[in-house]
């Protein structure tokens, strides 16, 4: 009982606290994306889950409706937001639209959620960074009435959900972003980096000495270029020959060994 009364004295010292803010969240009529979450459990209502978003300090929440009833998530980062709507499923989002420009029409192809995020934040700064956030996404940069993302051109994905870019594969296998002006190419051992669109393209700790059937070839810094062999760079050691048909380097201590079996 005891319990149950402190419960319902925070909840009503946080709806003041609202209350005063003069903040509201609507719901967002699309499916959002999003990564890291606080599950808050089984709620009563969708208030409840409500003022929880709030007291995080967080933009958005997501109402699940299953079987136990109504499972508040509080939703820390938005990834992106597509134009499918699920019936199970609702998300809210901090709404700073004047109360008399709130028009929350059943038909959510005429809706424009860009003005949610036009109005004067009064939610406090880690909220109010959130709507900037979106702010900027949503009307400088997809531009269009959901919020949604722009196809990306061939070869692109929109990995964080909000920037088209050439993705490359890490050694671990995961994906990320090529910066700009450049794509991913395949190296030695197959794996991927990130290159210049124009011209040559070498690892790091590497320089470019020549071209060879389309591939860059490439020596470490502190050795010297001496010819190809194996389709490969023979790059020696400093004040050092290499010959082509023993084949060794020259003088004789140095055992022949291509560049990416000896140096690296």
């Amino acid at each position: 009982m005891a319990n149950q009364m402190i419960r319902r004295f925070l909840f009503l010292l946080i709806f003041v606290q609202y209350a005063e803010s003069r903040v509201r969240y609507s719901k967002w009529p699309f499916v959002v994306r999003y990564g890291k979450h606080i599950n808050k459990g089984v709620v009563t209502k969708k208030l409840e889950c409500m003022l929880l978003a709030y007291k995080e300090k967080k933009i958005a929440y997501n109402i699940n409706m299953n079987e136990r009833g109504l499972d508040c998530r509080i939703i820390e980062d938005i990834s992106f937001t597509t134009e499918i709507s699920r019936e199970n499923a609702q998300t809210f989002i901090l709404d700073t639209r004047p109360i008399e420009d709130d028009c929350q029409c059943n038909d959510t192809s005429k809706m424009d959620v860009r003005k949610f995020f036009k109005g004067p934040c009064e939610a406090g700064e880690e909220i109010c960074n959130e709507v900037n956030r979106m702010n900027t996404y949503c009307i400088e940069k997809v531009n269009n009435r959901h919020c949604t993302p722009a196809k990306c051109p061939e070869g692109q994905k929109a990995l964080d959900g909000f920037e088209c870019c050439y993705p490359f594969k890490q050694p671990n296998g995961t994906e990320v972003c090529c910066p700009a002006n450049t794509v991913p190419r395949n190296i030695e051992g197959g794996n991927e980096m990130c290159c210049p669109e124009k011209g040559p393209c070498c690892r790091e700790g590497h320089i470019f000495e020549q071209q060879l059937d389309g591939k860059d070839l490439c020596c470490p810094y502190g050795t010297e270029f001496k010819g190809v062999h194996l389709s490969e760079p023979v790059c020696c050691p400093p004040m050092t020959a290499w010959d082509d048909e023993s084949p060794t380097y020259h003088p004789q201590e140095y055992e022949y060994r291509v560049y990416h079996k000896y140096w690296r």
